[in-house]
Parts: structure tokens; sequence; C-alpha cells
């Protein structure tokens, strides 16, 4: 017989954790729209990719305020895998994200659940419930929702930068590449011996290790020649320069707040989890955009995100309905106790 589950102290932390991660990552995903939509547009995807991976600087100082420094040796090697792992991931968003409209984006985002429930299922051998395939089944029809109105109808195409064939994979492929990193991460903080030294080590080495990469990319890709030129001409205006001032400010510290609350949520609950905690920022975000920019508005986009909020219901059910243990074995009763049940059989033995 199921029964609810009582929220445990992990449960709370990760809700609290989950909700700094939903307006982080939504504040995110909204600045960087902001630029979009400025007076002139600013469309940069490698310069915003730098941006948010610039909260390495901020790690520095943490860094060397711990007394007891163990050896980083034995987790380098973990740690040049998460920056690798972060820096695709960075520059598919920012593809996307700025070649999409935000409402779009974050939806496609949240398909990392499906990816996650796949590889949480293969490699850290997850057990999931009906609830939570319906809950993927949820995912998966409110990103064919979307593809669907942005390959058969000409919503959103008519926007100025958009462009769906790019944005649509890039979105897909940074929920792919988004969804190995939280169960790389799961399946990695285990090993460490000091979590608190360890969470601020690799939030540092791999940011650093992001920017680094993303400086390469923007020189392979010739975008990096374009930042004088288009930064000129979108802070010519006053409203322009506070504009693009204030984003390019905010931009690590919010991703500090989301990338911290990321691994935060992974440790005191698991990265199937998070995802949900991520579905929740794409709701808002999606949401934002349509107010905040005033971003199209169809039934097709009301019935993405109520698919959305189906999944993300689903879920809780999953979490908070568990099976009651089966009863103690107990050893076969004796005759005595088989004749105070039946005293009839008893009775009968003695003829």
């Amino acid at each position: 017989m199921p029964t609810c589950k009582p929220p445990s102290k992990n449960d709370l932390l990760a809700i609290l954790f989950g909700l700094v991660y939903t307006v982080s990552s939504a504040g995110e995903t909204l600045a960087v729209k902001s630029l979009n939509y400025a007076p002139v547009p600013l469309e940069l995807p490698s310069y915003t990719a730098l941006l948010t991976n610039q909260l390495w600087i901020f790690m520095i100082p943490i860094y060397w305020s711990f007394k007891e420094k163990k050896s980083i040796y034995p987790y380098i090697g973990q740690y040049f895998g998460i920056g690798i792992l972060t820096f695709v991931v960075s520059i598919l968003r920012n593809i996307s994200v700025n070649t999409l409209p935000g409402s779009v984006f974050s939806l496609l985002v949240s398909t990392s659940l499906v990816f996650n429930m796949i590889l949480s299922g293969l490699f850290l051998k997850t057990k999931f419930n009906q609830w939570h395939i319906c809950a993927a089944g949820c995912c998966i029809c409110s990103a064919s929702v979307l593809v669907a109105i942005a390959f058969l109808t000409d919503q959103g195409i008519s926007m100025a930068g958009t462009n769906v064939s790019l944005g649509v994979p890039t979105a897909i492929g940074a929920a792919f590449f988004g969804a190995i990193m939280g169960v790389v991460q799961e399946s990695i903080q285990p090993s460490w011996d000091n979590y608190n030294l360890r969470i601020v080590e690799i939030t540092l080495v791999s940011g650093l290790i992001t920017s680094v990469l993303v400086a390469i990319f923007a020189s392979v890709t010739n975008e990096v020649y374009r930042w004088p030129t288009e930064l000129t001409a979108a802070t010519q205006s006053s409203y322009g320069l506070i504009l693009v001032t204030c984003v390019s400010l905010a931009l690590p510290v919010i991703k500090l707040l989301a990338r911290n609350s990321k691994y935060s949520t992974i440790n005191v609950s698991s990265a199937f989890f998070f995802e949900f905690v991520q579905a929740a920022s794409t709701l808002v975000s999606a949401l934002g955009s349509i107010l905040v920019f005033g971003e199209p508005w169809t039934p097709g986009y009301a019935l993405s995100i109520a698919l959305m909020i189906s999944a993300f219901g689903f879920y809780i059910m999953a979490k908070r309905v568990v099976s009651m243990p089966p009863p103690p074995t107990s050893p076969p009763p004796t005759a005595f106790e088989r004749g105070i049940v039946n005293p009839i059989v008893v009775v009968s033995s003695w003829k």
C-alpha cells in the first residue's frame, strides 16, 4: 500500500538550493535575451558564454580562505572533464539562446530530463517508477510541440535574429551534454574527501578551463573580431551603455549562483531531481520571455508549458509516493498456535 513520505532535511535543502537555481538560471536566460531585444541588438554567443564563465574569479579569495588545503592532484582529471563539458554546454546554450526566442529555447533545454533518465539508469543504476516515466513522456511531448511549431509554421521565424535550423539542434545538444555533466557530477562527488573545498576547486578550475576554450572558439570562428564594432554600436545610447554594462557585470554573478546551487542540489539529492529543478527554471524563463519581451504567444506554447507543468507534477508524485516494506517474515506456527487459530483442526487430530 503506497503512502506519503515526509520530507527529510536533505529534501528541504534540495528545495532551497533548487529555488536559488531556478531564479538564477532563469535570470541568466533573460539577461542574455535583453541584449538581443535591445534597440541595437547584440547577438554574440561567445561573448556571453565568456562572461558567464568568469565566475572562477570569485572563487580565488574563497579558495585561499581555506586554512587546510589538501592535494588537488587526485581530482584534477575530474575538474578538467567537467571543464570541457561546461565549455560544450556553454557554447551550445549561448548559440541557441541567441538564435531562438527565449521561451522556445527554455522549453527545449528541459529535454535534458529525458537524457538524464536514460543516462542515470545506464550508469548510476537509478530505478524509476511509472510516475518518472510519465514525467519524461510529458517532457518529450512538450519539446515535440515546440519543434513542430518552429519547423511547420512561421511562428517566431520572422523575429529578428531567429535561426531555427541552428537554434533547435544546439538547444537539444546543450540538453544532452548538460545531462551528461549532471550524471558525471553525481558520480564523482562521493569520492571527495572535503565537499566544501572540492566544490570551490571544481568551480575555479572548470571555469578557468571553460574561459580559455571559449576564447579559443571565439577566435577560430572570428566572432572576437566583431566584438569591438558591435559593442560600440550597442553602447552609443545611454540606455544601451547601461544595459550592456549591467548585463556584463551581472552574468558571472548569476552564473556563480546557478553553478554552485546546481552542485549543492545534486549533492543533497540527485542529478535526476536537479533536472526537474531545471524544468522549473525553464518555465520561469519561458513565461518571463513572453511577458517581459512580448514574445509570440500561441495555443501551442500554452500546450507545451502545460505539459511541462504536468511533468513536474508527475515527478512530485514519484517523490512522495513510496511502497511500504513487506511485513517481516515469521517462523511457521506450532501445532498449539494453529489450535488457537482453528481449534477444530487440533481436536480432529486427537481422533
